[in-house]
């Protein structure tokens, strides 16, 4: 299990995790955040927790295919398979 968050402010976060079946949380800290995360081969599960920021998740296309409010966090998910927000 791979679990990372930033500290306030706007930081770049960059997770590669290996091939197998990963478990990944990130949660979601103030700031306008950069993060990068890519789940390598075999089923991955990212886990966002949200707290009270506002975030978008794309996908490795730049395409948005999650988003909680404007502005906030960008998270960049390539190779991951299940991604459950809460």
């Amino acid at each position: 299990m791979l679990k990372a968050f930033a500290s306030i402010g706007n930081d770049v976060v960059r997770i590669d995790a290996e091939s197998g079946k990963d478990a990944i949380t990130y949660d979601v800290s103030e700031g306008n955040d950069q993060v990068f995360i890519d789940g390598g081969r075999g089923y991955d599960t990212l886990t966002i927790n949200k707290l009270t920021q506002n975030y978008t998740v794309y996908d490795a296309r730049g395409r948005v295919i999650h988003r909680e409010g404007t502005g906030g966090t960008a998270i960049r998910v390539r190779d991951i398979e299940n991604i459950i927000y809460q």
